[in-house]
């Protein structure tokens, strides 16, 4: 089969007029089960709901349901695509929230948390777009762990968290997506002795000591893990937060430490530091955003879609 043929199911699905109301429906029919009682909730006919159910069949070009008794069961194939309407709704009503927002030149405070391993590129980056569409508006920045940043989402402190890890970190109250990739390697300073090599294995860093993040932190703990992995005893000189602080010590000593790659980048371009050749196995490489699924601030959808905005770009 060719890639035309291939491609025609999609161009039937993306050119056949599939309409908001189909979605509406699609998801409703998920909820409820029946189609008297989504007629019912979306005040019209029985028959009417048909036609638009037997429509999106037409449009997509494969069977969506089966009949069940009384209740209409969907294929793996309607429930993808039900899954993927309450998406776009969802997307849509952000969209309403967010434009009626910025018409009426919103102003007010988002409070924002972020890890430091996000602190560097990707947050100011988000924040200048956010100022871009809010100008008004006021941002409020917190920097911290992971565990306690999602802690102060839940208790309402904080209306954005960014963090490492998956979106399925966040509390169960909570939305999230992932930003970017963007994982954790091994830099050392401009005259470290292993600084000159092209390879390295991990035994070469037997004896170097370490500039690691808080113990007990997410991130301490996936590197304590890596190295239990490669059988590499940590020797921990310094333990700091800092990234700006651990930047200048490596600029004055023969210590390590791990830095967020899009970070190092402008880091080695600007002649500061060295990434050591050696596989950190995508270490902690997915950065997500969790925010609270009922937030009634329409500054937290401003500033999550800038944040996803900025991740796509890195």
């Amino acid at each position: 089969m060719n890639q035309s043929n291939r491609l025609m199911p999609i161009r039937r699905f993306s050119e056949g007029g599939l309409k908001i109301n189909q979605l509406r429906i699609l998801v409703a029919l998920q909820q409820l089960g029946q189609v008297y009682r989504v007629a019912d909730a979306l005040h019209v006919t029985q028959p009417a709901i048909s036609k638009q159910l037997r429509e999106l069949e037409n449009i997509t070009g494969v069977s969506l349901f089966r009949r069940a008794g009384n209740r209409i069961e969907f294929t793996v194939m309607g429930e993808r695509l039900a899954r993927r309407a309450g998406e776009i709704l969802q997307q849509l009503t952000n969209a309403e929230v967010e434009i009626a927002a910025l018409a009426q030149g919103v102003s007010g405070t988002v409070a924002i948390g972020t890890v430091t391993t996000a602190a560097q590129v990707l947050v100011p980056q988000a924040i200048r777009r956010f100022r871009e569409l809010a100008p008004g508006a006021r941002i409020k920045l917190h920097e911290g762990p992971a565990d306690g940043l999602l802690e102060m989402l839940e208790e309402g402190k904080l209306d954005v968290v960014v963090a490492r890890g998956t979106e399925k970190d966040g509390p169960p109250s909570t939305q999230s997506t992932v930003l970017s990739h963007d994982p954790l390697v091994l830099c050392s300073g401009l005259h470290h002795p292993l600084a000159g090599h092209r390879e390295l294995g991990w035994g070469e860093l037997a004896t170097t000591g370490w500039i690691v993040p808080s113990i007990g932190s997410l991130a301490y703990k996936a590197l304590a893990r890596l190295l239990q992995e490669k059988q590499i005893a940590l020797d921990v000189a310094v333990e700091s937060m800092s990234l700006t602080t651990n930047v200048a010590m490596l600029d004055s000593s023969e210590l390590v430490c791990l830095l967020p790659l899009s970070y190092a980048r402008r880091l080695v371009l600007e002649h500061r530091i060295v990434m050591l050749p050696v596989a950190t196995d995508g270490l902690l490489a997915q950065v997500s955003a969790h925010w609270k699924a009922d937030s009634d601030n329409p500054l937290t959808l401003i500033m999550t879609d800038s944040l996803i905005e900025c991740g796509k770009a890195l």
